[in-house]
């Protein structure tokens, strides 16, 4: 048996312990994808709102940061980032890029991000030499 709730302008659907919420159309953000900027690790990924592809970053628990995928070509991109620690941020920069989340932020943050061909350094701004990876741009 399956129940509907609409609040705020969300729709959810319960049935057996399974959430699923959908946002209204007039909430969602982005554009159109610029085409063939995809990589085979970037296609596996589901399509943020607008169409475009995804860059997932995520900080936490503990020491631990990450990026996936690890290499995309140029173009625009949804980046979301999960930041599951109230002591360590996630930071992004690189060519026309400087995002990041906040300390003790907890929760998600997203971004439209534009990247051209080269290295984004990411790190964790309080413990930069030991949390850090990179994302690698190129055609």
């Amino acid at each position: 048996m399956s129940r509907f709730t609409q609040r705020s302008g969300f729709l959810a659907l319960g049935a057996a312990g399974l959430s699923v919420v959908a946002a209204p159309a007039d909430m969602l953000v982005g554009g159109p994808s610029q085409a063939g900027h995809q990589t085979a690790a970037a296609s596996n990924a589901p399509a943020a709102a607008g169409g475009l592809d995804r860059i997932v970053g995520t900080v936490g628990p503990g020491f631990t940061i990450s990026v996936s995928p690890r290499r995309v070509q140029p173009g625009t991109y949804r980046l979301v980032v999960r930041d599951r620690s109230s002591m360590h941020n996630w930071h992004i920069r690189g060519s026309g890029v400087n995002k990041q989340t906040g300390i003790p932020f907890q929760g998600t943050r997203r971004f439209t991000i534009e990247v051209d061909a080269g290295r984004y350094r990411i790190n964790c701004d309080v413990h930069p030499t030991s949390m850090r990876t990179s994302l690698r741009v190129a055609r």
